[in-house]
């Protein structure tokens, strides 16, 4: 049996995909799919790991029968032969480890003349790395979120009490209640999506704010007292009047921010996607 097969029957075995092998040796799913293939071959230090997960001697998964002290020179001829004809296509940047024809190269542009080649144990250690960035870049802005959102809705629970005691509101009191907890999430779930930045919800209110940000017309007039009264006239007019279009949509934007984060806030809480900012090595 060849050196595939025997990695592919002591992964069935154990009840691994090639995904979980390849997790435990910090190598790809690809790598584990060539070695069963017998594309290419896995380093030594890779079959002792092998041996120690799969729980068996290292004889075991060479293929070697019990009692067998030497392995099969022939074999070991061959493979021998098998990984020194592989050419060198490239070099680990990284671990400085020669990347051999059959092998992955993983490139990533750092700048426009730097790109930086990596192996597969090393693309595997970067991602590993980014993914636990990632998770504490997500962490550290949903603890801010629960803090500035958390401040604000006390304040609005605070002026929100004062007017109902005061008897500021018409409506009945179930009603101011109910309305008072609506808008102490609404506000709650806005804050936090904002600050999150692992949903939609800061470029929707980005993008819809924007909206009401208008070109001032230029104006045509005559240089005399009377053009240039005319001038400032116009210009203010047309400022306050690009103001209460800017504030409109201001509003409109939060408005519809406000809703849709309160659908948003529970997928929020645990989704450690990073948006707009991603985190790279």
């Amino acid at each position: 049996m060849e050196l595939g097969q025997i990695i592919k029957s002591l992964r069935n075995e154990n009840n691994l995909t090639q995904k979980d092998l390849a997790d435990q040796l910090n190598v790809t799913a690809q790598a584990v799919s060539r070695w069963e293939q017998n594309a290419v071959e896995p380093s030594v230090d890779t079959l002792r790991k092998m041996a120690d997960i799969f729980k068996v001697s290292l004889d075991v998964i060479m293929g070697r029968k019990d009692g067998d002290s030497k392995p099969d020179p022939v074999q070991q001829s061959v493979q021998q032969r098998e990984v020194d004809t592989r050419r060198t296509i490239g070099v680990c940047e990284s671990c400085n480890r020669p990347i051999l024809e059959g092998e992955n190269i993983n490139r990533h542009r750092y700048s426009r003349h730097h790109v930086k080649i990596l192996c597969d144990s090393c693309e595997t250690n970067r991602n590993n790395l980014i993914r636990s960035n990632q998770e504490e870049a997500s962490k550290k802005y949903r603890r801010r979120g629960f803090v500035w959102a958390s401040l604000a809705v006390f304040i609005t629970i605070l002026i929100g009490l004062y007017g109902i005691v005061k008897g500021l509101y018409s409506a009945p009191l179930y009603v101011q209640v109910l309305g008072l907890i609506g808008i102490s999430y609404a506000l709650f779930s806005f804050i936090f999506a904002m600050i999150a930045r692992n949903n939609f919800i800061a470029d929707l209110f980005l993008e819809v704010s924007t909206w009401g940000l208008i070109k001032l017309p230029g104006v045509i007039f005559s240089l005399d007292w009377g053009g240039i009264i005319f001038l400032i006239t116009v210009k203010i007019g047309l400022f306050l009047l690009s103001l209460v279009v800017g504030a409109f949509f201001f509003v409109v934007a939060f408005a519809i921010s406000a809703v849709l984060s309160m659908f948003v806030f529970p997928f929020a809480l645990k989704d450690t996607y990073i948006h707009p900012e991603k985190t790279s090595l």
